[in-house]
C-alpha cells in the first residue's frame, strides 16, 4: 500500500485511470443511448461521433500506458520525460479544470445542476 504513496506509483495509478477510462468508453455509447439518439441523423453524423469516440478513446488508452509502463523513465529527470509530464498536464489539465469549476450542490443539497447564468441561481454558489 505504500507503494501507492510514491510518485511513482500514483504516476502509475493514474496511468491505470486513463486506461479504464478509455476501455470504459466502449460501453459508453450503449449508456447513454446514443443508439436510439443518432438514428434520426445522418450516417455522416453517426460516423463521425463514434469516430470522434474512438479517439478519445485510443487517446485515453494511449496517455495511460505511458505512465504505467515507463513511470521510472519519467521521472529520471530527462528531457525528454519533462516533455512528455509536461505534454500530458497540458492536455489534461484544462479538462479536469473544467470538471472541477461546476457546482456539486454537494453543500446545498439542490437536486440539479446550476444551468445557464443568471437564469437559476444556485443557493451556494451563486449566478450561474
Amino acid at each position: 500500500m505504500t507503494h501507492l504513496l510514491t510518485l511513482e506509483g500514483q504516476l502509475r495509478l493514474v496511468g491505470a485511470a486513463l486506461i479504464v477510462m478509455g476501455a470504459f468508453h466502449a460501453v459508453l455509447p450503449r449508456l447513454i443511448g446514443w443508439p436510439s439518439d443518432l438514428a434520426g441523423t445522418t450516417l455522416l453524423t453517426r460516423q463521425v461521433s463514434y469516430a470522434h469516440l474512438f479517439f478519445i478513446a485510443l487517446t485515453c488508452v494511449l496517455l495511460g500506458l505511458l505512465p504505467l509502463l515507463l513511470a521510472p523513465d519519467l521521472l529520471a529527470g530527462g528531457r525528454l520525460g519533462t516533455v512528455l509530464l509536461a505534454a500530458q498536464t497540458l492536455l489534461l489539465g484544462p479538462a479536469l479544470d473544467l470538471s472541477s469549476s461546476r457546482c456539486s450542490h454537494r453543500s446545498c443539497g439542490a437536486a440539479t445542476g446550476c444551468g445557464p447564468p443568471p437564469t437559476s441561481p444556485c443557493r451556494c454558489c451563486g449566478p450561474g
